[in-house]
Parts: structure tokens; C-alpha cells; sequence
């Protein structure tokens, strides 16, 4: 449009600029964008969709390195030495007598913690207390251990010792892991999970 009309009577809402709809104050006069503009908006979206693409290569990527571990850790299969001495079975409250003897103590997973690919720090609970567990090698590179989550529930075997000096943990023990077994997975994402989805089926 060449001509804009302008009038006191002309409405901004509902007016086109003609003379048979004229708006009702002077409007800023539209400017194309210049090519130096053009090209700088061009670059910073073909940018932006370089990164989503990379992204998403990373997050495929990813999925993908995940699968295979876990498929490499179905594989890792380990089995309770029956030339170890017979666990005795306790509650983590009577660990402190239990000092340098060989245990079986089933609880749920508090707390854990992954040190690269060969150590693992589990603080397990059973309503009586609860207790530093260390797992190493194949014992923490299964599938079971590689999908645990806390509130799982599991039992550990093997042997109560004082925790180093310099180094703490509840009560002041922890139990050298020789075999465990789960017995109860937890839902997906461990107990966050399981509190967001118990409070989202609470009737009102």
C-alpha cells in the first residue's frame, strides 16, 4: 500500500489503512529487513540446528553405549563360594559382635554410591539401623547391580570389619561383600519414584 489514510474517526483495531477504513493514528512504517540482518538470523538458526542435531547424536550416542553395557553385564554371572565359611544371619543392629565373622544381613538399598566400573558403596537399612556395604569387581558389574536402585531390596553376605582409620560409616563398620542377591527391584528411579507415584494415587 503506497497511501496510508489516517483519521480521528478511524479505529487502529479494525482499520486497514484505505480511505474506506482509515486508522486512527499514524502507524511506524514497516522496513524490510536489510540482507546484512538476513544473513546474521540465517547463521544463528542453521547454528541452533547444528547443536539440536549434535545433541541428539550425542543422546543417540548414549542409548545406545547403555544398551550394549547392559547387555555385556547379563553376561557377568557370579555364584556364592561354598568353601567360605556358612553365614550367620543377623540384624545390622548386632553387627558391632559380629566384627571379623562372615554374615548374611537382608535389608533395603538407603543409599549407593558407583566408583568407576569396579567399587561400589551401598548404606543398607533393615529398621533396625543401617550399614556400609562395599562391592567390587564382578559383584557390582552384573546386570542386578548396574539397574540398582535404592529402595530395592537385596541380601549381602560376607565379612563385618571396622571401618578404616580416617574413614567413617555408620556405626563405625562395614561389610566386605563376597555375594548378594536381590530379591526385590525397586520402581524406576528408586525411591523418588515411588514417592511421586504413591502421592499421585492418594485419593482427595
Amino acid at each position: 500500500m503506497d497511501v496510508i489514510y489516517i483519521s480521528d474517526k478511524g479505529n487502529d483495531a479494525t482499520g486497514d489503512g484505505s480511505e474506506e477504513n482509515p486508522l486512527k493514528t499514524l502507524l511506524q512504517e514497516w522496513e524490510e529487513v536489510s540482507l546484512k540482518q538476513r544473513k546474521k538470523a540465517a547463521k544463528a538458526f542453521y547454528v541452533e540446528l547444528a547443536k539440536k542435531s549434535d545433541r541428539e547424536k550425542l543422546d543417540t550416542e548414549n542409548a545406545e553405549r547403555r544398551a550394549k553395557n547392559l547387555e555385556e553385564a547379563k553376561k557377568i554371572v557370579f555364584k556364592e563360594d561354598q568353601s567360605l565359611p556358612k553365614p550367620k544371619v543377623i540384624k545390622i543392629k548386632d553387627v558391632s559382635q559380629s566384627v571379623g565373622e562372615r554374615v548374611k544381613v537382608e535389608g533395603w538399598i538407603h543409599r549407593l554410591r558407583r566408583q568407576g566400573k569396579s567399587l561400589m558403596f551401598v548404606i543398607l537399612r533393615d529398621g533396625t539401623g543401617y550399614l556400609q556395604c562395599l562391592l567390587a569387581d564382578e559383584l557390582c558389574q552384573s546386570y542386578d547391580a548396574v539397574t540398582l536402585t535404592t529402595e530395592a531390596t537385596v541380601a549381602f553376605f560376607g565379612v563385618v570389619k571396622d571401618v578404616p582409620e580416617g574413614k567413617h560409616a555408620p556405626g563405625g563398620f562395614e561389610l566386605s561383600v563376597d555375594f548378594w542377591k536381590l530379591i526385590g527391584s525397586s520402581p524406576a528411579g528408586g525411591a523418588v519414584n515411588f514417592v511421586n507415584v504413591v502421592r499421585t494415587t492418594i485419593p482427595t
